[in-house]
């Protein structure tokens, strides 16, 4: 099941991007590879506890139940930054892919991101660079 979500969201991203490269279909595209890629692991986890209660093993059934309240306790605190990475991933926060920035105080554009953010400046030799995205691109990308 999970690999039947994962081809779907390949597909999707393979048809969203051989339409062009329009900002709508980015985002579009984007959106529905997060969706899917979040409902993969949904079905994944609904799945392996189905298949622990129809086997009538109630002792790891129970573990399991245990762990994923821990997990969703968990998740609470942490919930705002994945919410802030998503945004980035979508191409809607404060950073965009085609914009200006200044990182180590020498002005970059955002050439791609995804779970990195690569950067190019023609300017310099080897200008390109990547830096990992996570909640604190913010602190370190201002700008211009």
């Amino acid at each position: 099941m999970f690999l039947t979500f994962r081809v779907l969201a390949a597909r999707v991203n393979a048809l969203s991007y051989r339409r062009g490269r329009e900002q709508d279909t980015i985002f579009i595209a984007r959106l529905s590879s997060m969706v899917l890629h979040v409902v993969a692991l949904i079905a994944g986890i609904l799945t392996a506890v189905a298949v622990l209660y129809i086997q009538g093993d109630w002792i790891v059934l129970g573990l399991v139940i245990l762990v994923l309240f821990g997990l969703l306790v968990g998740i609470r605190n942490s919930l705002p930054k994945f919410m802030e990475e998503a945004r980035l991933l979508l191409n809607i926060g404060p950073v965009r892919e085609n914009e200006r920035v200044i990182y180590e105080g020498i002005p970059w554009r955002v050439k791609s991101m995804d779970l990195t953010c690569n950067l190019e400046n023609p300017a310099l030799s080897g200008g390109e660079i990547r830096i990992p995205l996570r909640g604190s691109i913010q602190r370190t990308l201002g700008f211009i």
